[in-house]
């Protein structure tokens, strides 16, 4: 079949009794390259005729041309976080959900923390430890270790050769929705629902510094490229911008609403905020002025991920089931694939800019897809 006349996928997991999961593709249906582990049962194409496989061009695909390259089926719970390493060749991912849904009781069944091979698609660990769902995961810069934030309030660690955990964090008084290591590996940084962030000496496990607004859950929180300051958003939707060193608050505004996603550019100098019902928006950081908007979202809940090396773009999704690119200069849609079955919940971009990987599934109880899926950025 000519790859152009291609439109959906579908596939089945031998081992499981979820629906067939369809493979989302740009609209124009071309360049497909996906390598699949599991059978191909279903391929829907237009009867427009065939063309010999050897016609069909592969080629990197552009920024504008978002591509699923792989797909990573393990987890059995929605996927909550993602992190790629710093020679990107692997994917962190943590999964789970509230135990109750509007107002009625579900079962639980994954927790985990998963480790990928981004090349072959493999899982090589998984990580049970959390009692509830895991909100943050982070490389550490050698990528032989990993932290962990979840709403059961602990901060763990973990090797990544054994998936042994080698030390726990108590002391935040409720859920953990954010972690990140520093560059030099010798320092993490947290932030959650007791309002504070904080700053740990990976060694010992201490506390060097806290911070924080005392009255506001903290729900997103992200460290600039100099690492000079934590950048945090809250439930009452304000942003604040702290100083690692001193603890000082640097800047502070408010979007109006409650935030759920951060992404800071390059220089420092601009943040985009995601927050429900309303367009993403780019702020000035230190004035709080807006400079742009970035509309197209329909649903409540809005992630993004970080931006390009160039500051150019940066991606978002959500549980209007689209992922979609961005343009920073002109807040134009680049970009936008739609039709994940269960929506999306998270979306993290690698360090160099090359791959974007997408996490799926929903808060409802009926939410079944909880495909991670790889996407290439490269240009030609």
């Amino acid at each position: 079949f000519h790859s152009d006349n291609l439109k959906t996928l579908s596939e089945i997991n031998v081992n499981s009794r979820r629906p067939l999961i369809p493979a989302v593709l740009p609209t124009n249906g071309s360049r497909m390259l996906t390598r699949y582990s599991r059978m191909i049962l279903v391929a829907v194409f237009a009867t427009i005729g065939c063309t010999p496989l050897a016609d069909v061009e592969f080629k990197r695909a552009p920024l504008k041309d978002l591509g699923e390259t792989r797909r990573f089926v393990g987890h059995d719970e929605p996927v909550r976080c993602l992190a790629v390493s710093n020679d990107g060749r692997r994917l962190l991912s943590g999964c789970g959900r509230p135990e109750i849904v509007n107002g009625k009781p579900i079962k639980v069944t994954d927790r985990s923390i998963r480790l990928w091979d981004l090349e072959t698609g493999k899982q090589l660990l998984k990580i049970d430890g959390h009692s509830d769902t895991v909100e943050s995961v982070s490389f550490s810069p050698d990528g032989k270790a990993a932290v962990s934030g979840s709403v059961d309030g602990t901060i763990r660690f973990w090797d990544l050769e054994t998936g042994k955990e080698t030390k726990s964090i108590n002391d935040h008084d409720s859920a953990v929705y954010c972690v990140g290591f520093f560059s030099d590996g010798d320092r993490i940084y947290s932030a959650g629902v007791d309002s504070t962030v904080r700053i740990w000496d990976v060694a010992s496990g201490n506390e060097i510094h806290q911070f924080g607004p005392q009255t506001r859950m903290i729900q997103c929180a992200v460290l600039s490229v100099d690492e000079t300051q934590i950048i945090a958003g809250g439930t009452w939707g304000e942003v604040w911008a702290w100083d690692t060193n001193t603890g000082e608050l640097l800047h502070s505004f408010k979007p109006g609403q409650r935030i759920q996603g951060l992404a800071l550019s390059p220089s420092g100098k601009d943040v985009v905020v995601c927050s429900p019902h309303k367009p993403i928006e780019l702020f000035d950081l230190k004035s709080g002025a807006s400079i742009r908007t970035f509309a197209g979202h329909t649903e409540y809940e809005i992630y993004c991920s970080g931006f390009t090396r160039d500051g150019t773009q940066f991606a978002s999704c959500g549980g209007d089931r689209t992922l979609r690119v961005w343009s920073t200069t002109t807040g134009k849609e680049l970009k936008q694939i739609s039709g994940f079955p269960d929506g999306l919940t998270a979306v993290v971009l690698s360090a160099d800019g090359s791959t974007l990987v997408t996490g799926g599934g929903g808060r409802h109880p009926d939410s079944l897809d909880y495909t991670i899926r790889l996407w290439a950025l490269n240009g030609d």
